[in-house]
């Protein structure tokens, strides 16, 4: 593999616009090296459900940088520049979509064969395509969902397909991460034979195209043998097992971009690649990408559909992370954070900035102070500072139950102090943010906060600011791409509780909602690289990193 291509050529990203086979308009963009050949083969990128074409532009630009030209698009009735809502969105849709840009391709290039790369619920719909449609030379499915009906069971916890079938009207509401007509959804899907394995085996066995299946090693909602099975006898279909990947693949980044390259060759090549052909295969200049990503952010910003205040979004948000208090993953999270800040001293002070619901400072009331608090004469503090008073007035409610509840004199004399604070406001004629003193804070905790601020750098400053010499400060960052599936499914076999598994639902589906929050640029989640680079500017120059939450969660704690 190398890093850069091997000419000074620059890849070219230009909006196209074409109608969809319904007549709406969908919105695109091909990219290609300015040096491209007039008869380059094309790929065509579906999105992924719930995703734009943005979300497909590091993939495509590797596919460029290796001499291929990409269009990748919004579908309609979906999220991105394309017309429609995603309350209209259906798998038969999005099939249309694709051959929309078949259409497309060959009316205004001349292409009738094209590559076709979709990945998890766009790949059902591509392979719906391929075997309707000769113009597909051949189909490229990243961690493909085959059995809609199987997945949404897994999620749901329920069959909605079976909810459908004997009648009941389920409305509007969520599929996976987004509210959609799910009747109209239910309906188009099991009339054209697209809802279960059924369809998806009939599909195969009619492929007009060879078609290669990336499946992911360790992915919560495709079963790899069963997938193998659904292969059987289909000749043209081929699947490769990536080892060390989740459904949401980017999540671990070295080997998404070894399945990359892996895919630039098959849609060059017509086969899977070996380990070593791989190293032919030319990454992009990276500034290139990052520019273009600013400008696609941008774009998906303008047309977004107008949302609550950030203080009413996390209102309503809060509501849906009180399960991860019986979450094993996030219970070992809290552990990790505990053992960095350490054993508590008499008369320490605790900042929980960002506190949420308070479940850090229940953590801090159970395990920590309990255990060393019973003798003294100075108790502790605990000061919490959020955005929402909701959030504040449940953690104040949360702590106050368990300091009543048995934790003796020292829970019950323990100082405790919640402060509502927009952590986020910055005024440059102010030259502090928080309402605290210099060196005043014996530990700090700012957990999952920093991505959804505007300026955290700023308000790690102030951090140092109030930390004692000596004091503990851990903050965190969800990684990049993060996936919870794993610890979703993990938790639905640890509870038997249907009002657990719905709010452990309803936190996946939120989930799906800071994604759509990331790609338009309101947050950033952070590696643990950047996570390091903060701190460091914030004046900690000496930090431990770990990883945690299921693997889904980056950590640095530092002593000033």
């Amino acid at each position: 593999m190398t890093t850069s291509a091997t000419d000074h050529s620059t890849i070219q990203s230009k909006v196209v616009v074409f109608p969809s086979r319904s007549g709406k308009k969908m919105v695109g963009f091909i990219d290609a090296l300015s040096t491209a050949a007039p008869d380059a083969p094309f790929v065509v990128m579906a999105p992924k459900y719930g995703q734009s074409k943005k979300n497909n532009l590091q993939m495509s630009y590797v596919f460029a940088q290796n001499g291929l030209r990409v269009l990748r698009f919004d579908h309609t009735n979906h999220i991105g520049e394309s017309e429609g809502e995603i309350v209209d969105y259906t798998l038969p849709g999005a099939v249309a979509d694709i051959l929309a840009a078949l259409d497309y391709l060959e009316t205004e290039y001349g292409h009738s064969k094209v590559i076709l790369q979709a990945n998890s619920m766009s790949a059902r719909c591509a392979i719906r395509a391929a075997s309707l449609d000769a113009r597909i030379e051949r189909l490229i499915c990243l961690v493909g969902i085959v059995d809609f009906r199987e997945t949404i069971t897994l999620i749901c916890q329920k069959d909605i397909i079976d909810v459908y079938v004997s009648g009941v009207e389920q409305g509007v509401g969520d599929i996976l991460g987004h509210d959609v007509n799910i009747d109209q959804f239910l309906k188009t899907s099991v009339d054209e034979n697209m809802h279960d394995s059924v369809g998806t085996r009939d599909d195969f066995l009619k492929a007009k195209c060879d078609v290669f299946m990336f499946a992911a090693e360790k992915d919560a909602w495709v079963d790899f043998e069963k997938l193998k099975q659904l292969a059987e006898g289909a000749n043209r279909v081929q699947i490769r097992e990536v080892k060390g990947v989740m459904h949401e693949m980017m999540e671990n980044p070295q080997a998404a971009l070894k399945t990359i390259f892996a895919a630039v060759f098959v849609a060059k090549h017509g086969r899977f690649p070996r380990e070593e052909e791989l190293e032919d295969v030319a990454e992009p200049n990276k500034r290139e990408v990052f520019k273009q990503n600013k400008v696609e952010r941008n774009r998906l910003r303008a047309v977004a559909p107008k949302r609550e205040s950030e203080a009413d979004f996390w209102h309503s948000y809060l509501d849906k992370y009180k399960m991860l208090e019986s979450v094993s993953a996030y219970k070992d999270y809290l552990k990790l954070i505990a053992d960095c800040l350490g054993s508590p001293t008499e008369g320490a002070v605790y900042l929980d900035c960002g506190c949420g619901n308070g479940m850090f400072g229940a953590w801090c009331l159970r395990d920590l102070i309990a255990q060393s608090a019973v003798n003294w004469k100075t108790p502790a503090t605990y000061f919490g500072l959020d955005l929402t008073g909701k959030g504040l007035s449940e953690a104040a409610r949360r702590h106050s139950t368990i300091a009543n509840e048995g934790g003796g004199p020292a829970l019950r004399n323990l100082n405790r102090m919640y402060y509502r604070f927009d952590l986020d406001r910055i005024d440059a004629s102010q030259e502090k943010l928080l309402p605290l003193a210099d060196q005043s804070v014996d530990r700090i905790c700012c957990s999952l906060l920093i991505s959804y601020l505007k300026d955290p750098v700023f308000l790690v400053k102030e951090l140092y600011r109030v930390l004692k010499p000596d004091g503990r400060i851990i903050l965190s960052s969800m990684k990049p791409y993060c996936d919870l599936s794993l610890i979703y499914k993990g938790f639905l076999g640890e509870t038997n509780s249907e009002e657990a598994v719905e709010s452990a639902r309803n936190l996946l589906s939120a989930a799906g909602v800071l994604q759509l929050k990331e790609d338009e640029g309101h947050y950033i989640f952070y590696s643990e690289d950047e996570l390091v680079e903060i701190m460091r500017q914030g004046g900690f120059d000496k930090t431990h990193v770990f990883r945690s939450f299921g693997e889904q969660a980056n950590l640095v704690s530092s002593i000033k």
